[in-house]
């Protein structure tokens, strides 16, 4: 059956810079460090729980706790987080509590939020938070560093992390593009300069690279933005792109390369063909493609290199008579369309006819 897919890339909101160190007499071993101010985000985690799978699903709830320190002013406070999972187009604010007492001028104080329950195994959404406290009723201080990330977090420890990453067709350059979203940790303000973050990328399994500075550095979400062409597509269009990415920050050069792997980002479309041999009489093949990093608009195919056939709205099936070939071998071709009429990918398969 055929599958016209189309892949779409949601940007999430992002992380601050973080420039004070912990005091040497406290030795929390906190994700984020503090400073002077009368709250600080200190923790943050998540974790899924998955419930019984009868009738027709496996529920998923998705959780994520964080912990603030907060200056011990006064006995009577009001601690809590304004959180986000659709990049403040709305917001929800929870309440947290006292859990203990840090050192002489700072309360740790935590609370766990219900973010989503669903039926899906990956999280459709990405939480971003800031943490507030106000004392005796008065009003709301806030954590000075601004947004923290959930599911894509950096911290001194593992200051380098990729959001995101999709490659698109852009029909007006006739190219494929790669996007990327990549998170840091700023040591100090330089960290926040053009040139600190940069890919370095293949389409030909490290034969050969190329290198690509970031395109932008958005300061309100410290998200580090990359958009670069890879490849004129083809018949022949690569299977996919892969990068890794470097941060040369204030404090040394660190990378992400998903533990070794990389990060594998699909371009040619995915196909399975099936393919009936001998055959006999009336047949047809039938061709499945996947979108990836293309909105196919039109699918045709062919035999022997004859005239090439519109199968779009046949559901990707080719239907022949086989009496009008020949007994012996035989060549089907098929082949998938953008909208612009280029050819972004071209597979073939022999069979036997056997009459």
């Amino acid at each position: 059956m055929l599958s016209i897919g189309k892949l779409v890339v949601v940007a999430a909101a992002a992380f601050s810079s973080f420039s004070s160190a912990i005091p040497l007499q406290r030795r929390e071993a906190f994700d984020y460090p503090y400073g002077s101010a009368d709250v600080h985000v200190v923790q943050s985690q998540h974790t899924e729980r998955t419930y019984n799978c009868e009738r027709g699903g496996c529920p998923i709830d998705y959780k994520f706790s964080v912990g603030l320190a907060v200056r011990n002013k006064v006995y009577d406070k009001n601690v809590g987080i304004r959180w986000t999972k659709d990049n403040w187009m709305s917001h929800n604010e929870s309440s947290a509590a006292f859990v203990r007492k840090i050192d002489d001028s700072y309360e740790l104080w935590s609370l766990d939020v219900l973010a989503s329950s669903t039926h899906t195994s990956v999280p459709k959404f990405e939480v971003s938070f800031n943490g507030f406290a106000s004392f005796q009723n008065g009003p709301r201080t806030w954590d000075p560093n601004g947004n923290y990330f959930i599911y894509s977090k950096v911290s001194p420890a593992q200051p380098l992390n990729v959001a995101a990453s999709a490659a698109q067709y852009d029909a007006a350059s006739k190219s494929v593009y790669l996007t990327v979203g990549v998170h840091t940790y700023p040591f100090d303000d330089s960290d926040t300069q053009n040139g600190k973050v940069k890919i370095i990328w293949t389409i030909d399994n490290w034969k050969t690279n190329n290198v690509a500075p970031a395109e932008t550095f958005n300061k309100v979400d410290k998200l580090w933005q990359f958009r670069f062409p890879v490849v004129v597509p083809s018949a022949n269009t690569p299977e996919n792109v892969t990068f890794a990415v470097v941060y040369e920050s204030s404090k040394g050069k660190f990378w992400y390369n998903n533990d070794g792997k990389n990060v594998v980002v699909d371009i040619r479309p995915y196909s399975s063909s099936y393919v009936y041999s001998p055959v006999h009489g009336t047949a047809s093949f039938t061709v499945s493609i996947w979108g990836a990093a293309f909105d196919l608009r039109r699918f045709e195919a062919r035999i022997d290199n004859g005239e090439w056939k519109d199968i779009t709205n046949d559901f990707g099936s080719y239907k022949f008579d086989s009496t009008t070939l020949s007994n012996g071998s035989h060549k089907f071709q098929g082949r998938a369309l953008v909208e612009d009429g280029t050819v972004v990918f071209h597979e073939e398969h022999e069979f036997t006819v056997q009459n």
